[in-house]
């Protein structure tokens, strides 16, 4: 599976992401509309709460949608081929040693979303998170130690895509 192909998975699951938190919003929405007012019930924070609720998804909404039009302008601007260093929009193949592999495509979003290619699982994670900052710079061939709480890897760098 090439890097577009990965690229347009993480957005079809973006996408379903978005259609949920879309019904969830206005569900929460209709809620706070129809929830019974200060006016009403003075003990009653149902309308208050469901509009909190409301707005908060509303915001998780957007910020879903600019990151699938990044994905998107990723997909479109994506080159076939190897990467010379490890940054955003590339996928790395790494190993800590032992016999697995592991592969991680760094994005500006998704973090999180497992895309299985047949024989391999690969696993996005954002530019943020803390494998991908330790990996971030690294070319083919190199090693680096980073920790997690008090767990440290090391893991060094097979390829880049």
């Amino acid at each position: 599976m090439n890097k577009s192909e990965l690229l347009q998975k993480v957005i079809d699951v973006l996408r379903g992401n978005i259609e949920s938190v879309e019904r969830r919003a206005q569900t929460a929405t209709q809620a706070s509309i129809d929830a019974p007012g200060a006016m009403q019930s003075h003990s009653d924070t149902t309308k208050s709460q469901m509009g909190q609720i409301a707005n908060a998804l509303q915001k998780s909404l957007s910020e879903q949608q600019h990151a699938m039009s990044a994905l998107q302008t990723m997909v479109s601007m994506s080159r076939p081929g190897e990467a010379k260093f490890v940054g955003e929009g590339t996928l790395v193949e790494v190993t800590d040693g032992s016999s697995e592999k592991e592969l991680y495509l760094i994005l500006p979003a998704g973090g999180g979303i497992e895309i299985e290619d047949g024989e391999n699982t690969i696993l996005v994670v954002t530019s943020q998170a803390p494998i991908a900052v330790a990996l971030i710079g690294m070319r083919r061939g190199e090693s680096v130690e980073f920790g997690v709480d008090r767990l440290v890897r090391k893991l060094t760098v097979l390829d880049i895509q």
